[in-house]
């Protein structure tokens, strides 16, 4: 159920951020990254907010998750 309700909230937010989309004075490539990004995060957040509902600990997963955001960022560090 929580996966079904979160999956249509997904949707509509992503409708509302296409019709605010054209009024953002951004180049469209960045548009199309914050879009992905949005629509990413947020189905990350339904996976993790269903799974959690069906009982599998978030501590470990959200462990792993800050872990690989450290890795990404220290091998990116250096780049230019």
């Amino acid at each position: 159920m929580a996966l079904a309700v979160g999956l249509f909230l997904v949707h509509w937010v992503m409708k509302l951020f296409e019709r605010y989309e054209a009024k953002m004075k951004l180049e469209p490539t960045l548009r199309g990254f914050i879009k992905n990004l949005i629509r990413i995060l947020l189905y990350v957040i339904v996976i993790m907010t269903a799974a959690n509902t069906m009982g599998i600990p978030m501590t470990s997963i959200i462990t792993l998750l800050g872990s690989a955001g450290v890795a990404i960022s220290l091998a990116m560090q250096g780049a230019r």
